[in-house]
């Protein structure tokens, strides 16, 4: 009698594991569904967001827009978004991981700091020069939204808290190289790395900020062009940094 009710017993409990396990697994499928139909949808928003802002500018832009580009109601937009800004971080996410990866691609051409620290200048240079729009809307993160005036967490807003990651890395690849190029002889150690950083960084945002804002008047008014003043500016950077 042990013998034959015992195996029922197991049976039992076999089959109810391989249900249970069944249903986790189709739960499992149906939320990853779910997830990626929501990813997909919310690029496609962040793609329509980006044209209604470099077209309308940011001040402008309102959800509406955003929601009648893709035939959407604004409560739709509400379930992928905070608000505009969020929406705005979203877009500026993505130039600036763009900006990212260029950068990730510079960094390791060079034998010296001094030649990596130029490489990632330069790249900086070329992808804000290919795509100014999207150095108009991290110079709105910069300066007038959140980025070193207000400490970023998750509260912030998911877009805003990544987008500050983002920025925080390209800085944490500027320093590393001044701190190799400190440590190989071809940067100067006068100055501390971060002030170094400082320097680079502001310069550069600078000089595209003057670009931009001149482009159709350099030849004219300045007998210049964008890459011979990027030019220039390099070769000063050099005597101050070596």
């Amino acid at each position: 009698m042990i013998h034959t009710v015992f195996p029922c017993i197991i049976n039992e409990k076999g089959e109810d594991g391989i249900a249970m396990s069944t249903n986790a697994a189709k739960d499992a499928a149906k939320k990853e569904r779910q997830e990626k139909k929501k990813r997909i949808r919310q690029e496609q928003l962040i793609d329509a967001a980006e044209k209604i802002f470099i077209t309308h500018g940011y001040d402008t832009t309102t959800l509406e827009m955003v929601a009648d580009e893709l035939g959407y109601t604004k409560r739709t937009l509400y379930l992928y978004f905070r608000d505009k800004d969020d929406i705005f971080f979203a877009v500026t996410l993505k130039g600036l991981s763009g900006l990212h990866d260029a950068l990730l691609k510079a960094v390791v051409v060079g034998e010296t700091g001094l030649d990596r620290m130029f490489s990632l200048g330069t790249a900086y240079y070329q992808f804000f020069r290919q795509h100014p729009v999207y150095f108009e809307f991290n110079r709105i993160f910069e300066t007038k939204m959140y980025y070193f005036q207000k400490e970023l967490n998750g509260d912030s807003g998911e877009f805003a808290f990544k987008c500050q990651e983002v920025n925080d890395r390209i800085t944490q690849l500027l320093l590393d190289v001044i701190h190799d190029g400190q440590e190989d002889g071809s940067i100067t150690r006068k100055f501390d790395s971060k002030k170094l950083m400082l320097l680079l960084w502001g310069g550069t945002f600078g000089l595209l900020e003057v670009v931009f804002s001149r482009m159709d008047k350099l030849e004219d008014v300045y007998g210049t062009s964008a890459d011979e003043m990027f030019s220039l500016y390099m070769e000063l950077l050099e005597g101050i940094f070596r």
